[in-house]
């Protein structure tokens, strides 16, 4: 990489949803950032009025998208790479509005693509902005055969625990990952279906069965503030289970057995006792259900498990 990055083009993608004092403020540190060259584009995914109005009065208009209608992460996101691709970006950093980096964080992670031209995403490790000593992700783990339950690496160990693990990974969060512009023709765009969750499991999951490498670079960290888990979350992360399965055509019926019999398990256990309460419990059944008849795009190639996922 050249010195200071001044030959790379990179976009730097901000996902709002009513979320403008974060996106307004992670778009003011980004800017401040002079070591690389960057364009920043805010994307809102049909915030409210309020939102919508507070973010144009801060926001240059040619750094600010806003949507008519919010059709999720991967549409959103979508919008920004395919400007990455029409305007010969080389990379493109995807951010949730709550993340917090370094400039220096930015630069190693471009390192680590002009150095590997097969490296096609990269991502830091993220830690919890209220407990910075804590990791959040190293980067994330799938289990097909058990249904492809999802799994953060040293989730909440701390950065000085010697015993932390260093595993293969099968993807990297989607609130911080750097992809390779030019890779994107051959592995695709995100694919809106799941709507909410799962959106860069199947990318990473994708590319790697292309014969591409993903990584997460641990000496350097973002910062990731966690929020409550709502009714979305468990409908979402439920329903796109069964629906990552029935795309890679793979322990489909596995996993929607799996799934349901967790669902049954968990019933019981709120029928036999009358103190323990499960408020999404609802919310999990209509996320199966959803999962069970939603459609989703065939991947066209045979997938094949690594050791780790069998």
């Amino acid at each position: 990489m050249a010195e200071g990055g001044d030959k790379l083009k990179l976009l730097v993608i901000i996902l709002n949803f009513n979320s403008y004092r974060d996106t307004i403020n992670l778009y003011r540190l980004i800017n401040d950032f002079l070591a690389f060259r960057k364009s920043i584009l805010i994307v809102d995914n049909n915030s409210n009025k309020i939102d919508q109005e507070l973010l144009k009065k801060e926001i240059p208009s040619k750094n600010l998208i806003i949507n008519k209608k919010n059709k999720g992460y991967g549409s959103g996101n979508n919008i920004g790479l395919k400007k990455a691709v029409n305007e010969s970006y080389d990379y493109a950093l995807i951010l949730n509005p709550d993340i917090r980096l370094e400039e220096k964080t930015i630069l190693e992670l471009l390192k680590e693509l002009e150095k590997d031209s097969e490296l096609v995403a990269v991502g830091p490790r993220i830690c919890f902005r209220n407990q910075p000593e804590l990791i959040y992700s190293d980067g994330g783990l799938v289990n097909a055969s058990l249904g492809f339950r999802s799994s953060h690496l040293n989730y909440k160990k701390n950065v000085k625990d010697k015993s932390l693990l260093k595993k293969t990974i099968d993807y990297i969060n989607g609130s911080c990952l750097m992809v390779r512009i030019s890779s994107l023709k051959n592995i695709g765009m995100f694919l809106d279906t799941f709507f909410l969750y799962y959106e860069e499991t199947e990318w990473c999951l994708r590319a790697k069965q292309l014969g591409y490498k993903i990584k997460v670079n641990t000496n350097v960290i973002a910062y990731h503030s966690t929020s409550n888990k709502n009714g979305l979350y468990h409908f979402y992360m439920t329903r796109n289970r069964l629906l990552i399965a029935k795309r890679f055509n793979k322990y489909f019926w596995r996993t929607t057995k799996i799934v349901l019999m967790g669902l049954i398990k968990e019933s019981k256990n709120v029928i036999l006792s009358k103190k323990q309460r499960s408020p999404f419990l609802i919310k999990k059944f209509k996320g199966f259900i959803s999962g069970i008849f939603s459609k989703i795009e065939r991947y066209e190639g045979v997938f094949t498990l690594s050791k780790e996922q069998q």
